[in-house]
């Protein structure tokens, strides 16, 4: 059991959200090390400076850890997008939503390398990935839908999967190095190439 009382005038519960979140940041600074991250128990507790005990308080083990900094990143990055595009004037939405979601990888190049980078050997992230290209396929979807008019049929849904999966690859080309553009650059060009699409 956790104690519950006061120390250094921080209280229990606190004290446990704050070591979880160590423990969630400790986890995407590992996640996102190299191609192929040695994700351990102790690697996460060390990462994070808490034991070992602190770790299984908050996870049941290193695909729980996993699981949770994935839908904590994919779930920032899909709201931050969302209020983005809502904020837009209509003809501007488009490069709204891709401008926030390229400056939020220049901001943390972990979010890209977790999100693009070429660490799909790990299960519980390649799962992710395909549940995350549903959610993004399913609010492009609905941005040409309610921006553009198109009819919400498969024709829109091929649209709507073809530009998640375009601007994916395109970003997980620059997370990778293999696309030398700067940030305002690739916001540009990626919007310059969705916009067709609303024709």
């Amino acid at each position: 059991m956790t104690s519950s009382r006061v120390y250094g005038g921080v209280e229990a519960p606190d004290r446990r959200a704050e070591r979880r979140n160590r423990l969630l940041e400790a986890g995407l600074d590992l996640l996102t090390s190299g191609p192929a991250p040695n994700l351990t128990v102790r690697g996460v507790c060390k990462q994070a400076g808490v034991v070992a005990r602190y770790f299984y308080e908050n996870f049941t083990d290193l695909d729980e850890l996993t699981a949770q900094v994935y839908d904590g990143v994919i779930g920032q990055v899909a709201t931050s997008t969302q209020k983005a595009v809502d904020a837009a004037p209509l003809r501007g939405k488009t490069a709204a939503g891709i401008a926030n979601i390229v400056h939020a990888i220049a901001e943390d190049p972990r979010i890209g390398r977790l999100l693009f980078g070429s660490n799909s050997a790990n299960s519980v992230i390649a799962q992710r990935r395909s549940a995350a290209e549903q959610l993004f396929a399913t609010l492009s979807g609905q941005h040409l839908n309610k921006t553009y008019q198109l009819a919400n049929d498969e024709s829109m849904r091929a649209a709507a999967y073809f530009a998640v999966g375009g601007v994916g690859q395109t970003l997980a080309a620059w997370v990778s190095g293999q696309l030398n553009l700067g940030t305002e650059e690739l916001a540009e060009i990626l919007t310059r190439l969705l916009e067709p699409i609303r024709r």
